[in-house]
């Protein structure tokens, strides 16, 4: 059946963004500072989710730990505009990786 949570909002501090998937599947962040995206703790083999990601007043960055894996390897970059809107989608595969996209500026 469907699975309707709330959306947990992440908050970075000292350039890193922590997350536990064990709190909710569904995250929001809004930039305060270029930041890393850390492993999560608690990932779950089929476990899947998504965090939206708004740029605050100031355009930031964002880095990922290598668990989280991209295709083609390439990292993508958040959409560098004041209040853009980008969608980070993930899916765990295990307790070391998680196959993700990152759907830019979401108008």
């Amino acid at each position: 059946g469907a699975q309707i949570g709330t959306v947990t909002a992440l908050t970075s501090s000292s350039a890193a963004m922590a997350i536990d998937l064990a709190v909710n599947n569904n995250f929001s962040h809004t930039t305060s500072e270029d930041t890393t995206l850390s492993a999560p703790s608690n990932p779950v083999a089929g476990q899947s989710g998504v965090i939206t990601i708004t740029q605050g007043a100031t355009a930031r960055s964002l880095a990922y730990n290598t668990f989280w894996k991209f295709p083609g390897g390439t990292v993508p970059t958040l959409t560098a505009t004041v209040s853009a809107v980008d969608t980070f989608v993930y899916n765990v595969e295990s307790a070391t990786r998680a196959t993700c996209q990152l759907l830019k500026d979401v108008k």
